[in-house]
């Protein structure tokens, strides 16, 4: 009776998290800090033309690098410790913190990882109620017999998805969903990709009041989030019907060689 082997199945390598890759990156420029002296920078003042004026602005000079030295004429070296040492310096273990709590709350690291915290996690929560999928069901249902309403009202609700709370990649599973819908109504899956991950990215890129780009930048330009905001909504209307334009003419180029290869 011959034993019977079981094979056993093998691991496949598996990208590790972003936050373990920073770790270690950490970890290494630290480790560099012992070997790697400082070195320094000189800046000089350039004068470029700009619509016929003439404008100065501060750059490094690449060719003024040199390696600081002490008194003893030695190459100084600025060692990260594990933990935060007499001069200050924060150490290792001390630069989660130092990164979440340092500087101004509207210009550094505090204010764009607390805001995309809040608001990321507010927005998970209203993707695992469902709330998203059920109004994307709703729709197909109602426009049912109305096919040619059907892509301007979900072109439409995805652009307002990139625009309203910047929608992106997670259209890629709501193509999934409405790609056999698409296909027995005639359409290829190029359509499917315009109605639904094209049109976030044009409500993304043309958005007037998306928070992580449009909120982010007007509190780094100390401008609050309405200016220009109408100019902003007329720009997000006209790429909307560029964008649902070219989508239609897609859709009806499809329908077109999908009767010539019927009729064949």
């Amino acid at each position: 009776m011959s034993a019977i082997t079981e094979s056993k199945p093998t691991r496949r390598w598996a990208m590790p998290d972003t936050l373990v890759i920073i770790f270690f990156v950490a970890i290494l420029t630290s480790l560099a800090t012992w070997v790697v002296p400082v070195g320094m920078f000189d800046s000089q003042e350039v004068q470029y033309q700009v619509d016929g004026q003439t404008k100065t602005r501060k750059v490094v000079d690449p060719h003024s690098f040199r390696i600081l030295t002490n008194e003893a004429g030695e190459p100084e070296y600025h060692r990260v410790q594990l933990f935060t040492t007499g001069d200050e310096r924060p150490g290792l273990m001390n630069f989660p913190f130092e990164g979440l709590t340092s500087g101004s709350k509207y210009g550094t690291a505090v204010g764009i990882i607390m805001f995309m915290l809040v608001i990321g996690g507010a927005f998970g929560i209203v993707m695992r109620t469902g709330t998203i999928d059920n109004g994307i069901l709703a729709l197909i249902r109602h426009t049912r017999g109305n096919e040619i309403l059907f892509i301007p009202a979900l072109f439409i609700l995805f652009s307002l998805g990139g625009a309203v709370f910047g929608m992106g990649e997670e259209a890629v599973a709501f193509a999934i969903i409405i790609a056999p819908l698409m296909v027995r109504l005639g359409y290829d899956s190029i359509t499917t990709v315009l109605v639904t991950y094209i049109a976030t990215q044009i409500g993304f890129a043309s958005s007037w009041m998306n928070p992580f780009c449009v909120g982010r930048c007007s509190g780094d330009c100390r401008r609050s989030g309405a200016f220009w905001l109408r100019l902003r909504i007329v720009v997000w209307v006209i790429a909307t019907l560029i964008g649902l334009i070219f989508t239609m003419g897609v859709r009806l180029t499809s329908e077109k060689e999908s009767s010539s290869v019927t009729r064949a």
